[in-house]
């Protein structure tokens, strides 16, 4: 396995998975550059688990991509400052981002 470094929050869900079915992967490099596990992947080195949107389109024409049965999900999350001084168009982004995440972004399409 190449996989992204132990900093990150993808590596523990893998390790994890990999054991709920009963191996432990051989990993023979972890790093931080999603392009470098790419060009690792596509020079035939091993193989990857990675987020799909972390995958530039040019390197799908070298590599093929196995989508997993099982997904992990990660959150997304906006953070500000309390009790700072914001212009209003600061103050209207954020009273969007609110807005549109309390409705659901499905509803404002």
């Amino acid at each position: 396995f190449i996989l992204l470094d132990s900093q990150t929050n993808l590596y523990q869900p893998i390790i994890k998975m990999c054991n709920e079915n009963n191996f432990s992967p051989n990993i023979i490099y972890s790093g931080e550059r999603v392009p470098t596990i790419l060009d690792m992947v596509s020079n035939n080195l091993g193989i990857s688990v990675l987020m799909r949107k972390s995958i530039p389109s040019n390197y799908l024409e070298n590599i093929e991509e196995v989508p997993l049965c099982h997904t992990q999900e990660s959150k997304l999350v906006f953070l500000k400052k309390d009790e700072q001084n914001y212009t209003d168009k600061q103050k209207d982004f954020w009273q969007y981002l609110t807005d549109l995440f309390q409705n659901g972004i499905e509803n404002k399409n």
